[in-house]
């Protein structure tokens, strides 16, 4: 409990007002049984209050991506934002990219559940193939992209993907991904400027403030459309595409210097 209201001081002292909770769920590893995750969440929201600490808690979780997750949130509707069934925070493991992923989008979307992927620029796949993305976004999910990724906390790679992501306007939240005080703490300002810099101060405000509010008031958002990447390629570190010819040269150079 001390380290939480750590955490919260310092979201609170950052600008947040409102933080939504988003234990893992459905997960291999971890699986924390749903009453506790509703008692510890009670006892942090009594605490905040106790502490005089001027921060709102919700409640959601992260869902691991899985073939049957309509059926899943059927039967478990508290795993998705406030458990009111319209949007659900999802994880796509961080190796490979499951055959099934545009398939299950459509379906949840076509029952009203709207996918909101979790920091996609961490996916190894999708920073090779950043186009996979870009035809989940046109289709209608959205995107939520880690602070600490935009600031180079996650690797170069994750860096270049996710400021790849802004610029094209597939990303439509700002996550902390906060697990605690020290190396991933709970703030989001210092990420939102970067975003206002890709993308411009409108979308800063709208993935931190306009966007969020409604996910939370259970109102489907009305996003821009995305800009398309026709490229199937990785990116470079600046964080736009490695192009054909340098792509060219590459696999020239690597065949070259291995005697060929």
């Amino acid at each position: 409990m001390e380290e939480a209201l750590t955490m919260a001081r310092l979201a609170a002292a950052d600008g947040t007002g409102t933080i939504v909770a988003t234990p893992h769920a459905l997960h291999s590893r971890f699986r924390p049984e749903q009453e506790a995750v509703a008692e510890a969440f009670n006892r942090l929201s009594a605490a905040l209050a106790e502490n005089r600490i001027p921060l709102r808690l919700q409640q959601a979780a992260e869902v691991s991506f899985a073939p049957d997750l309509r059926t899943q949130l059927e039967a478990h509707p508290e795993l998705t934002v406030n458990g009111q069934g319209r949007y659900v925070l999802t994880e796509l493991p961080f190796v490979g990219y499951p055959t099934y992923v545009t398939e299950v989008c459509f379906d949840l979307l076509l029952h009203g559940i709207v996918p909101i992927i979790a920091h996609p620029e961490r996916s190894q796949h999708l920073q090779q193939h950043p186009h996979l993305l870009y035809e989940l976004v046109a289709q209608g999910v959205m995107v939520q992209v880690n602070a600490g990724s935009l600031l180079g906390q996650f690797g170069p790679e994750a860096e270049a993907a996710a400021r790849l992501f802004v610029r094209h306007r597939m990303v439509h939240l700002l996550g902390s991904d906060a697990h605690n005080s020290q190396k991933r703490p709970p703030v989001l300002q210092e990420a939102a400027s970067v975003v206002a810099e890709l993308g411009g101060e409108e979308l800063a405000r709208n993935v931190t403030v306009l966007w969020p509010g409604d996910i939370l008031a259970g109102i489907y958002v009305q996003v821009a459309e995305p800009i398309p990447i026709k490229y199937h390629g990785p990116i470079r570190s600046s964080g736009r595409p490695v192009g054909l010819w340098q792509r060219i040269k590459a696999r020239w150079g690597a065949n070259a210097s291995s005697g060929g």
